[in-house]
């Protein structure tokens, strides 16, 4: 009998890309709803909510080189495992002048229960005035800022 039309055939290609080794599938990163610099989280302690205090959009800074120091709100789903985040501060060329990451990685083993995440005592150092933004990362991926 002859093999349908539609069967794969691999090309020699292909037979030697398959036998190479095993690449590691990346996992997709996590979507953030909220990511929130503030000056202050607390919690309220009738209903257990977290309560964020004083956003921050804009930092005025009259020295340079400067410290702020930030705590970080960030509500996420739609992770598929453990990852490493981080965190940059970008100047308006895009080039990455601060990082930081925490030393565990964030574990997120159910993707459809909502995550919150809390960064206390962030301090962020600025060198000039300028625009930046912060970015969140997890792993390679930029997912919020």
């Amino acid at each position: 009998m002859d093999k349908p039309p539609w069967e794969w055939r691999a090309t020699a290609k292909e037979r030697k890309a398959a036998s190479g080794p095993i690449s590691t599938r990346r996992i997709p990163a996590p979507q953030h709803h909220a990511f929130v610099a503030c000056r202050k989280i607390t919690n309220d302690p009738q209903t257990g909510e977290i309560v964020i205090v004083g956003p921050v959009s804009h930092v005025p800074i009259t020295e340079f080189p400067a410290v702020i120091r930030l705590v970080i709100y960030a509500h996420a789903t739609g992770g598929h495992g453990t990852y490493q985040l981080a965190f940059e501060l970008r100047a308006a060329d895009g080039d990455t002048v601060w990082q930081w990451q925490p030393v565990d990685p964030l574990h997120h083993a159910d993707p459809l229960v909502p995550m919150q995440v809390t960064f206390n005592e962030l301090r962020v150092r600025v060198q000039e005035p300028g625009r930046y933004d912060l970015v969140l990362l997890a792993g390679d991926d930029e997912i919020a800022s």
